[in-house]
């Protein structure tokens, strides 16, 4: 249960990992040169293209033409809430590691009940970073917290 959950977790931190990137390279472009954001109504993904060449694709199912509108007048805001977003991704990517190694410790009998207790509260922890994502089609009501 515990790996599917981290597996869960590593999934919606790589996709708001991929947002903020398209944010800050909206940023970082929208106000120079000749743009177009080609948002696809059916299409799994995003382009962003100047003139005929594709400057980046972006694998995604929510377009967010709204960041790309903002940059353009915002850049500054959009850069800082994108820095934002990626600064907790590495957080909760580092909680994450920890503990998945602090599990393998204690799988290999490495720590003794102090480590059994700090996987237990790491576990609880990782639950609760799961709630945003409660309404996530893949999202387990086992995880909840108080499960």
């Amino acid at each position: 249960m515990t790996d599917d959950l981290v597996a869960f977790l590593r999934e919606r931190l790589d996709e708001a990992e991929a947002v903020a990137k398209k944010d800050i390279w909206a940023a970082d472009n929208a106000t120079t040169g000749n743009w177009r954001a080609h948002y696809g109504e059916n299409l799994p993904y995003s382009l962003i293209k100047a003139g005929d060449s594709v400057l980046m694709r972006v694998e995604s199912e929510q377009h967010q033409a709204d960041v790309l509108l903002a940059a353009r007048f915002k850049p500054d805001t959009v850069r800082a809430r994108a820095c934002l977003v990626l600064a907790e991704v590495e957080a909760k990517r580092s909680l994450i590691d920890r503990y998945e190694n602090h599990r393998v410790a204690h799988d290999h009998h490495v720590g003794g009940i102090l480590t059994k207790y700090l996987v237990a509260e790491l576990r609880t922890a990782l639950r609760a970073l799961a709630l945003p994502y409660r309404e996530h089609p893949n999202y387990r009501s086992e995880w909840a917290p108080d499960a």
